[in-house]
């Protein structure tokens, strides 16, 4: 598994892990970091990745989706309401 500091190096890419067989898995494709601490319920990354960079609030995946609609797509309410405490816009239009 990638660390903390891999993930925030990144924007919008892909990470591949291989398995000991050889096969590569996707790990996370076109995810700005957010999205994926949202998608996946880490507050605690959520919080500091709001206050590192403003920018990622409002960042659209390959998908088009922003991390308010990850939050509510995979149920993460106290995320939803630390990118609503740090203005993130609920009416984005895809």
């Amino acid at each position: 598994m990638p660390s903390l500091s891999f993930i925030l190096s990144r924007r919008e890419s892909s990470l591949l892990q291989t398995s000991k067989r050889g096969q590569v898995k996707l790990w996370l494709t076109y995810f700005v970091a957010l999205h994926h601490a949202v998608a996946n319920g880490h507050r605690e990354i959520t919080a500091l990745l709001c206050e590192l960079d403003y920018s990622q609030i409002e960042a659209i995946d390959i998908n088009g989706c922003t991390p308010v609609f990850s939050a509510s797509r995979y149920n993460e309410a106290e995320c939803l309401k630390l990118l609503i405490s740090h203005d993130a816009n609920l009416f984005h239009a895809m």
